[in-house]
């Protein structure tokens, strides 16, 4: 990855007068926008390791990252579904989903559509 002031001197030869942060600030607006239609930024983050009972989770993002969409999980190594909240019927939040699924409203956590076995290992790809 490469520093936003490596970028600056390409941008202020045809934007004279600019003010730097003004710049840096519209060089992060274009790199997520590239970023979110492309997908070319594509990661499986740490995983996490399911708790008896709990279906609510982190995602463990790298420091000054956000994700644009969950694209994969997995439980276990065993690939489950990705849900939209959208589609859920009743409150996803309080009820099991008819189906197991991974579910985030927020994309800085993620709800599983049933609670599993203590112990297992759950990765994301965002």
């Amino acid at each position: 990855m490469k520093l936003w002031s490596v970028f600056l001197p390409e941008i202020l030869t045809v934007a004279i007068g600019c003010p730097i942060p003004l710049a840096e600030a519209k060089l992060r607006q274009a790199a997520i926008e590239f970023f979110q239609r492309t997908r070319a930024w594509v990661e499986w983050l740490d995983p996490v390791t399911s708790i008896e009972g709990s279906t609510e989770y982190n995602l463990d993002l790298p420091t000054g990252s956000d994700v644009a969409r969950v694209e994969k999980s997995t439980v276990d190594g065993k690939p489950i579904g990705i849900a939209s909240y959208y589609d859920a019927p009743y409150d996803w939040t309080r009820l099991d989903l008819a189906s197991q699924g991974l579910v985030s409203r927020d994309l800085k956590t993620f709800r599983l559509g049933q609670a599993v076995a203590a112990g297992l290992t759950i990765q994301v790809q965002v």
